[in-house]
């Protein structure tokens, strides 16, 4: 998708004696643009975002990010490495055998 800021909708919010409600108002031209992007699209969606500008007033935005198909990909956790001593014990601790006298 391109880099450009695209923004869609009319967004603002109301206060009501439930708390704020934010209200958003979609035209024919929003529609259009809705479906020009879903149809260039790899994935078939769309996603917008709602946000809060500096002034206090809402705006949509269309997010178009997309994962690079290299970069992006799912971490996996770091495998755990052996412990040196064969023992499962803590790194460092040296061996754990049964014959030793500890003072409890």
């Amino acid at each position: 998708m391109s880099e450009d800021k695209q923004f869609i909708g009319k967004v603002e919010q109301r206060d009501t004696k439930f708390g704020p409600i934010i209200k958003v108002g979609l035209g024919p031209r929003d529609f259009a643009q809705l479906d020009a992007l879903r149809e260039a699209s790899k994935s078939g969606w769309v996603n917008l975002e709602f946000k809060s500008g500096k002034s206090g007033k809402w705006y949509g935005e269309v997010d178009t990010w997309e994962p690079n198909s290299v970069g992006h990909q799912a971490q996996q956790p770091a495998p755990q490495q052996p412990d040196p001593h064969g023992q499962g014990g803590d790194v460092g601790g040296g061996p754990v055998t049964d014959d030793d006298n500890l003072p409890l």
